[in-house]
């Protein structure tokens, strides 16, 4: 989960695992230096970036998008505002294993 200025709120150890973040990440829980992480982790870094910018600037977006990460790993990432009271406060991601022939 994120807030909206895309800090990180929270996340769990599948998130954790699913991109293979080192250990000092979850205890220190460094927003750049985690986003720095996945950014290195994904086939096409600039495409990434660029559809975060894209959902970010939309705080009321729901998207799903396929990952290909380099070690191989397919994910799908879904994304939906989180809200409160009716507003956007925030935006929940997901992300789940693919077979690497679905995407």
């Amino acid at each position: 989960m994120t807030d909206l200025a895309g800090r990180i709120d929270n996340f769990n150890r599948r998130f954790a695992a699913l991109w293979s973040l080192p250990d000092e990440m979850l205890v220190l829980r460094a927003d750049d230096e985690i986003l720095d992480w996945m950014r290195a982790q994904v086939d096409d870094p600039a495409a990434y970036m660029r559809r975060l910018a894209e959902i970010d600037a939309e705080a009321l977006l729901q998207a799903t998008d396929v990952l290909h990460l380099r070690s191989g790993l397919v994910l799908e990432r879904t994304t939906l505002p989180q809200r409160s009271r009716g507003r956007p406060i925030g935006r929940v991601f997901s992300f789940r294993l693919l077979d690497a022939s679905t995407g």
